[in-house]
């Protein structure tokens, strides 16, 4: 109930709140911020905090993605496999939120990764963006003391940079590289940021993630302007030798799948219930690709397999339900071995792009809506050459092209007819009407 009223509040009346706030809160972090590094500056000269790596002839890369989401952690991938390619004698190491972890372990481009508990969820609050901050400040303490690095490198360029740029200053690198507020169209006055790095970046502007990430490293002369162009639309071949060592005939009999039949993946699942597609619809397109051979394979994490398990029910029974299962390096053999992929914006579509599978994901935002949006499908969109994208053909009051319903709401008016038609194009590899 506590709620309702906050959901009744016209969207530009509430922008024009966040912005209200976010001015008041500018001088508070500009002092803080000043603070902060005069802290650290003094701890340093006192040798309570390590002094900063001296410049040697091997480069000591940290890149820092404080991120735990399975789709931001495979969208970085291209970076990192263009890093190594182009500083194959690099230490390069990875500091990341601890549920991330796991993946990037498996990189064998990366020398080292330090997982940090910093808590799944993005700061929102005031409080909650304080407490985050503080927890790298404690992160850094505990785990990463002992890095030196020569460069840390920063790729994220909104969400959660602030705290990014924290962590890198603490690490004293003689080069902290990383986008700077201006990089951001209609960002907030954030001058403050820029002052925890010596190479604030701008561009990138309507940029896919993968490609903008590049595009950073690129300015800072860390790899050729060739990755940038090749990082959105090319597979990820790191993941497909981690799908690679799982055994998949082991895998396949367990889960009940026949060998040499073409099977499709459907993730139902989505982070955001906004982002979650009616199951009514979902059983109407596993009904369609049943009748033109597919097996419907029906994947998802713990957290939402009640979502996958639903719609198991309305589809009939005739899938293979394997939500909640298999663990997520056997998930990526699944998608790896799988036809085609259908599902949310969300991490297995990441996964799947990535790795080369077609796949056709749904957005609950307007297509050309902000391209810098946090939901923009031109720039969160999976990677890899065969992706189709379906987008709402409007967007249904109170949104304004991006949804900001607290349930399904602008992802609804997507047909099964317009899902089903970017599965077919896809696998045809060509455009369909209504995706793109």
């Amino acid at each position: 109930m506590g709620r309702d009223w906050r959901q009744r509040i016209p969207q530009p009346i509430k922008r024009r709140v966040r912005s209200v706030g976010r001015w008041v809160s500018y001088p508070v972090r500009l002092v803080l911020t000043s603070l902060f590094r005069r802290s650290v500056d003094a701890l340093r000269a006192l040798h309570v905090l390590p002094k900063p790596c001296v410049e040697s002839d091997t480069l000591r890369l940290l890149i820092v993605h404080l991120t735990s989401r399975l789709g931001d952690t495979i969208l970085v991938m291209p970076l990192i496999e263009a890093l190594r390619a182009a500083n194959p004698d690099a230490r390069i190491e990875f500091a990341v939120e601890e549920a991330a972890a796991p993946l990037l372990r498996r990189l064998p481009q990366l020398d080292h990764v330090y997982a940090l508990p910093l808590g799944q969820e993005p700061p929102v609050t005031a409080w909650q963006i304080m407490g985050r901050s503080l927890r790298v400040i404690r992160c850094y303490w505990t785990f990463m003391r002992k890095a030196a690095p020569s460069v840390c490198l920063l790729p994220r360029w909104d969400n959660d940079h602030y705290r990014s740029s924290l962590l890198a200053y603490l690490t004293g690198a003689p080069r902290r590289v990383g986008f700077s507020w201006k990089a951001v169209p209609g960002a907030e006055r954030a001058p403050y940021r820029d002052s925890l790095l010596t190479n604030p970046i701008e561009g990138g502007d309507g940029m896919h993630e993968a490609a903008r990430f590049c595009l950073l490293a690129a300015r800072a002369g860390l790899v050729p302007e060739a990755a940038i162009t090749q990082a959105s639309s090319r597979v990820v071949p790191s993941l497909q030798r981690i799908a690679g060592d799982e055994n998949w005939p082991a895998l396949a009999e367990r889960l009940g799948l026949e060998q040499g039949r073409r099977f499709a993946v459907i993730s139902p699942g989505a982070s955001m219930p906004r982002r979650l597609w009616p199951t009514t619809n979902w059983a109407q397109v596993c009904a369609q690709l049943e009748a033109i051979g597919y097996r419907i394979v029906l994947l998802s994490g713990r957290s939402d397999k009640d979502i996958a398990e639903r719609l198991y029910e309305e589809s009939g029974r005739r899938s293979v339900l394997v939500a909640g299962k298999t663990t997520l390096l056997e998930s990526v053999a699944i998608l790896q071995h799988a036809s085609l992929f259908l599902g949310s914006d969300s991490g297995p579509g990441h996964v799947a792009g990535a790795l080369g599978t077609p796949a056709v994901i749904l957005f609950a935002t307007v297509n050309d809506h902000d391209r810098n949006g946090f939901s923009s499908p031109q720039r969160i969109r999976p990677t890899g050459p065969s992706i189709v994208c379906c987008c709402p053909p409007e967007s249904l009051s109170p949104c304004e092209g991006t949804c900001h319903a607290p349930s399904a709401h602008c992802i609804a008016l997507i047909t099964p007819d317009v899902v089903m038609a970017g599965a077919l194009a896809v696998l045809r590899r060509e455009p369909s009407k209504g995706a793109f």
